[in-house]
């Protein structure tokens, strides 16, 4: 899974109260999983609650969405992503998912929400 204009992490100074999942709890039917999870300017984590992921594939006549804070291993593609939670929005950046088999750790993913 290539990603990119995030913070995708394996450690971070967590915000008081919030706790990111392990990495390796990301197998998703057998399958790498990535969680999107929004963070502070500072790329501090953020409570994940009301937040969602949207995912364009290549074919843009489709759209996925997931809550933040869940394990997805959407079907391999081009996805331009971006988070909402409430009136704070991401930006847009680009995600290539190949479908990889899960080898121990799945991918937490940072993306810092601004005001719209």
């Amino acid at each position: 899974m290539t990603v990119s204009a995030f913070v995708c992490i394996s450690a971070v100074a967590e915000t008081p109260g919030v706790k990111l999942p392990d990495p390796s709890e990301g197998d998703v039917n057998g399958l790498q999983g990535i969680i999107f999870w929004p963070s502070d300017a500072k790329q501090r984590p953020v409570d994940a609650s009301g937040c969602n992921v949207y995912l364009v594939p290549g074919d843009v006549d489709k759209r996925f969405s997931y809550p933040c804070g869940k394990w997805i291993a959407p079907p391999p593609d081009r996805y331009t992503i971006w988070l909402e939670q409430g009136t704070r929005i991401s930006h847009q950046t680009v995600v290539v998912n190949g479908g990889r088999k899960f080898q121990g750790n799945g991918m937490v993913t940072l993306i810092p929400l601004q005001e719209a």
